[in-house]
């Protein structure tokens, strides 16, 4: 498996992506779920996005947020074909590699309260809740992890 920079020529693969990592999600929040509303033309253009491949096919992709205000994980998305084998974790911690890189102490990320796997993921790797917010229709668990070189692993 590769993490390279995503490029517009994956844009189509990427949206493909997206939609079968999160359509499971519909009937259980009720609507789309954020990511797949997002405009990955510009994530591309304008954030860090990755993508995560094995033999040329996209099967993660991660969406980080540089600010003033800190350093986010905007997306992290697994194709249904490729969940279970370890990609998730391996953007998690190139994500986390890239904020120590950046010099952030902290990295922040949300899902949705109702997506309890995903929650239950983000603890096991270290992350912890901060906060349960409603924005733009959404019920979101936002949670962060201190970032560290020796958090490294």
């Amino acid at each position: 498996m590769a993490i390279r920079s995503a490029s517009l020529n994956d844009w189509e693969s990427i949206c493909a992506l997206v939609d079968a990592a999160y359509s499971p999600y519909i009937e259980i929040i009720g609507q789309a779920p954020a990511p797949m509303l997002a405009d990955y033309q510009r994530c591309i253009q304008s954030q860090p996005t990755f993508v995560i491949e094995e033999e040329n096919e996209i099967l993660g992709l991660l969406v980080l947020e540089v600010s003033e205000k800190g350093f986010y994980i905007e997306n992290v998305a697994i194709s249904p074909i490729a969940q279970g084998r370890g990609f998730g974790k391996q953007l998690l911690l190139f994500a986390e590699a890239f904020g120590v890189e950046q010099g952030f102490s902290k990295i922040e990320l949300y899902t949705n309260e109702l997506m309890s796997q995903n929650i239950a993921i983000y603890n096991h790797y270290g992350y912890q809740e901060t906060a349960r917010l409603e924005e733009a229709g959404f019920k979101r668990v936002y949670m962060s992890k201190s970032l560290s070189r020796s958090t490294q692993n």
